[in-house]
């Protein structure tokens, strides 16, 4: 935490992004790393003032395969429209063609670009350096770029 406050000492919205870790890192009743990621989302998302409804996978005990399971789980939600990470391309076939429902997949950056330290802007950091520079204003530049297929 130390060094993450001093990195971003001089950013405008500093405070903004230590609260929201540093409220769930000293948070002793957190007891996975799991645990510890979606408290985060919902943080910034609150933060953001997005709107969400978080479910946990386990809790709708889905079947199949490790394709299988996503199909599995959209079908229990009513989900028409799968959004996977490029990742996914590793593994993902063409499971989903015959499963009415619609695959998409998401493109990370570049995105807009905003003032950070140094020469260079740097694509590849946590939304948490964003929050630093921009404070709520972050949300104008975590667009969703969807590529289909």
């Amino acid at each position: 935490m130390k060094t993450i406050k001093g990195n971003y000492s001089k950013t405008d919205f500093v405070d903004d992004a230590f609260d929201i870790l540093d409220k769930r890192l000293s948070d002793s009743e957190i007891s996975s790393l799991s645990e510890l990621n979606q408290l985060l989302i919902r943080d910034i998302c609150d933060y953001l003032g997005i709107e969400y409804n978080f479910l946990n996978s386990r809790d709708l005990e889905p079947s199949g395969g490790r394709v299988g399971k996503l199909i599995d789980i959209c079908n229990k939600v009513g989900a028409d429209t799968y959004l996977s990470g490029p990742a996914a391309k590793n593994y993902i076939q063409n499971e989903f063609d015959d499963s009415g429902i619609n695959l998409e997949w998401m493109d990370y950056g570049p995105y807009k670009e905003y003032s950070q330290f140094g020469d260079a802007f740097e694509h590849g950091v946590s939304i948490l350096d964003t929050i630093a520079h921009c404070g709520k204003r972050t949300i104008e530049y975590c667009s969703k770029r969807v590529i289909k297929e």
